[in-house]
């Protein structure tokens, strides 16, 4: 448990993006929801996608999207 991600979140101080389907059977939606909410010195930027689970989220455009504008985010810095 010493390194369970809720334990560990409030260490980290870059930037995070999550994105989980609701619709995971693998890992619940709900981890990366409670991610969120304990947040540490970086910004947690959390997407839920609708109707996509573990593997299928890859081919949502709205996955795509966030990861992208994510990452120029961080280029344009």
């Amino acid at each position: 448990h010493h390194i369970a991600p809720l334990n560990r979140i409030k260490q980290v101080s870059q930037d995070v993006l999550l994105i989980h389907g609701n619709n995971d059977q693998i890992i619940p939606c709900s981890d990366s929801a409670s991610l969120n909410a304990v947040q540490g010195s970086g910004k947690i930027r959390f997407h839920r996608i609708e109707n996509r689970g573990h593997f299928d989220i890859l081919r949502d455009a709205t996955f795509m999207n966030s990861a992208v504008n994510f990452i120029n985010g961080k280029l344009s810095r």
